[in-house]
C-alpha cells in the first residue's frame, strides 16, 4: 500500500485517479448482490482508456448537487465528532494505491493503525433512513474495497447530521466478498489488457468492412426461405 500525500479534489488528486480503477467504482466491475463479474465492466474499460488518452475525466454527469456539496463541507466536522466520540486519532489521506499502482482509493480517514472511516452526510430524509436501517449508510463494495486495499481489519461507516441522531457501523473483512473482489479484478485487468492491445494495433483510425457479415446474413436468409 502506498499513501500519496495530496489534497482530495486537487489537480494532483485528479491526476492520480485518471485511468485508474478506484474503490468507489468497484460496483462497475462486480455486482453487489451476486458478486459476479459485472456487465458494466466493458463500458468501464472504455471510460478508463478514454481518460488515459484525454488526460481528464470523461463523465460529464458529475454535477455537484446541494447535498453532495453539503457532505463535502461537513466532512471535516463529522470527522472531528467521530474522533472525539471514539477517542481515536483520524489521519486524513489524499490517495492510496496498491504497491503496483493499478488500484486506488480516497478514504475519508485512517483510524490509528487498525481501521478506517467512511463518512456520509446526507439530507434529513436519507440520513434517517440510514439511522433506522432502511438504507445502508455506504455501499458494501466500497467499504469492503477499502478493507481490501488497506489490509486493515475493520472500517467504521458513519452517518452524520449535526441536528439528528448519528449512527456508526463497524464493518469487518468479509472473506466471501474479498475473494470475489480479487477474482473480478483479475478478470477485469485481463479484459482491459486485451482492449489496450487491440486499440494499439488499430492505430488512430479503426476502419472496418462488414461485407463478410452482410454476405453471411444474406446466406442465412436464403437458407431459411
Amino acid at each position: 500500500m502506498i499513501i500519496h500525500d495530496c489534497k482530495q479534489g486537487s489537480r494532483e488528486w485528479w491526476a492520480l485517479r485518471l485511468g485508474r480503477v478506484t474503490v468507489s467504482r468497484f460496483s462497475r466491475i462486480i455486482t453487489a448482490k451476486k458478486l459476479d463479474y459485472s456487465k458494466g465492466a466493458r463500458p468501464f474499460i472504455a471510460e478508463l482508456l478514454a481518460e488515459k488518452l484525454l488526460g481528464r475525466p470523461v463523465d460529464d454527469r458529475k454535477v455537484e448537487t446541494m447535498w453532495t456539496g453539503r457532505g463535502t463541507d461537513m466532512e471535516a466536522e463529522a470527522r472531528l465528532w467521530y474522533s472525539m466520540y471514539r477517542e481515536v486519532t483520524v489521519d486524513e489521506v489524499g490517495f492510496i494505491t496498491t504497491d503496483d499502482g493499478t488500484i486506488g482509493g480516497s478514504p475519508d480517514g485512517m483510524v490509528g493503525d487498525d481501521g478506517g472511516v467512511e463518512i456520509k452526510c446526507r439530507s434529513a430524509k436519507h440520513h434517517m433512513e440510514c439511522v433506522l436501517g432502511i438504507s445502508d449508510i455506504a455501499d458494501r463494495l466500497q467499504v469492503q474495497g477499502y478493507l481490501w486495499l488497506t489490509g486493515r481489519p475493520w472500517w467504521d461507516v458513519v452517518a452524520y447530521n449535526p441536528d439528528l441522531p448519528k449512527k456508526i457501523v463497524r464493518t469487518y473483512q468479509d472473506p466471501t466478498v474479498q475473494v470475489a473482489i480479487e477474482k473480478a479484478l483479475d478478470e477485469f485487468f485481463v479484459d482491459m489488457e486485451k482492449a489496450e492491445k487491440a486499440l494499439a494495433a488499430e492505430g488512430d483510425v479503426i476502419d472496418e468492412d462488414d461485407e463478410l457479415l452482410f454476405q453471411l446474413i444474406g446466406s442465412i436468409k436464403e437458407g431459411a426461405s
